[in-house]
């Protein structure tokens, strides 16, 4: 088989292994004099929370633009990253703050599993999220069954989408009351926004992609035709489903890639 993707690349790395811990390290060795800078910068200045501008994909009522923010984030930073942080800036070992959160992890998770919602004082409340299980429909497309008779729902049809978690008040007070202020990141008056392309200009570009590949996967899709998520996936969905169809979705390791049929 040709390229497809490196599943590698579809989540994040883990710091544990010896190159990134050594980076995860190397980041806390500086000197205290540029430390102390960088407390007195942020106590008069703040953090800058990036925020980008994007149009909706509908027009509003008025049948004008209309447009919504989102949080530019940087990224996740992973248990290894909290518990190096914690070790270097408050001094219990490691192993104990290892231990600590995954006990924190398997409590969670048995407690919702005994149909508890968890509520951490001064944190908030962990929930579980379900839905109906995707099924394999005759052209072995993964789809979510729509039900017209309840009596025809058994708990084979049931699954966990995701955990749900709603923030304390103390806990957005503490945000709250950080000194932040907002900095748009895609600047004043530009828009962030997916390219525009037409159906025949996708297909084209995909006729040349497959040259050389056997799939594509959403995030490639986003990357390639510069994208947001949401347009990706989209087309992607538009491709599989609507004629003429000229996509098929598999899972591949874990992962689901799109292939043309």
């Amino acid at each position: 088989m040709r390229g497809c993707f490196n599943p590698s690349l579809t989540s994040q790395q883990p710091l544990n292994n010896p190159s990134n811990r050594k980076l995860s390290q190397n980041y806390y060795k500086v000197s205290e004099k540029s430390a102390t800078f960088a407390d007195a910068k942020r106590k008069t200045m703040g953090n800058k929370i990036k925020f980008g501008v994007y149009s909706n994909p509908s027009k509003d009522a008025d049948g004008k633009d209309s447009y919504h923010v989102r949080h530019e984030t940087q990224g996740a930073l992973n248990q290894q990253y909290i518990i190096n942080h914690l070790e270097h800036y408050h001094h219990p070992e490691a192993q104990h703050i290892e231990a600590v959160v995954r006990k924190l992890k398997e409590m969670i998770v048995e407690m919702l599993t005994d149909n508890y919602n968890v509520h951490i004082e001064g944190l908030g409340n962990f929930y579980l999220k379900l839905g109906f299980r995707k099924r394999k429909d005759e052209k072995g497309l993964e789809v979510k069954p729509h039900f017209t008779d309840p009596a025809k729902i058994t708990g084979n049809d049931v699954d966990v989408e995701s955990i749900g978690f709603t923030p304390d008040e103390e806990f957005l007070n503490e945000l709250r009351g950080k000194g932040y202020h907002f900095e748009n990141a895609t600047g004043k008056g530009n828009v962030g926004h997916s390219a525009k392309y037409t159906k025949e200009q996708i297909i084209r570009k995909l006729d040349e992609y497959f040259q050389t590949q056997d799939c594509i996967t959403r995030r490639q899709m986003e990357g390639i035709f510069g994208l947001t998520k949401y347009m990706a996936q989209r087309w992607l969905d538009e491709l599989c489903t609507m004629p003429p169809v000229y996509l098929e979705a598999k899972k591949v390791a874990n992962v689901r890639a799109y292939f043309r049929r």
